[in-house]
């Protein structure tokens, strides 16, 4: 039990240490691409949870990039809830929203000190609980309700690209016709 134990430990911290040295080399190169980009881009990503993985987050940050996002991890939720006592204070930052932050907070699998927020909400007599995730230079737990007001603003765009999708509906293209040499487009034959 206890070898089978230390096999999987080594393999574990061999496939650990590979990444590491991928994540090196991906820093040392872009650290060196920054010192020779003449022109930088500048460029926020506000991302959902489905994007807010640690791995994307960290490659965001090492292109110089403001990066706002939504944990993907209950686990840091849950985590976070635990640090919240009966004389924790919260900030209101909407109708039935709240937040508390840490700032520059580290994280097991994350390479950058990250922002976190724990937010709860109020829907009827459910509490639900999320957490926010912020890497770069805005100083965003000095300000919680305009961290919560400009992460949420995401969700115009989300609803305008939505609402392109059910104006501006295109149907799927059917190339069979001319890829055949007959002239069949949109699944009609002339």
């Amino acid at each position: 039990m206890a070898e089978q134990r230390l096999i999987k430990t080594r393999t574990q911290l061999r496939i650990e240490q590979a990444k590491s040295v991928v994540l090196q080399d991906r820093l040392n190169r872009f650290s060196q691409d920054n010192l020779t980009n003449q022109t930088t881009l500048e460029a926020e990503f506000r991302l959902d949870a489905g994007f807010g993985a640690y791995e994307n987050v960290a490659l965001l940050a090492e292109m110089g990039y403001e990066v706002y996002t939504k944990s993907p991890s209950q686990s840091l939720t849950d985590s976070l809830k635990r640090q919240v006592t009966d004389s924790t204070l919260f900030t209101r930052v909407g109708a039935n929203a709240e937040m508390i932050a840490w700032a520059q907070h580290s994280l097991l699998h994350s390479p950058y000190p990250l922002d976190l927020a724990l937010e709860r909400f109020y829907t009827g007599s459910t509490l639900k609980h999320s957490t926010l995730l912020h890497y770069g230079s805005d100083l965003v737990t000095q300000d919680l309700t305009a961290w919560f007001n400009h992460y949420n603003g995401r969700q115009l765009i989300e609803a305008g690209i939505k609402e392109g999708k059910q104006v501006f509906y295109l149907h799927k293209i059917r190339l069979f016709g001319i890829l055949h040499g007959t002239a069949h487009i949109w699944g009609r034959s002339d």
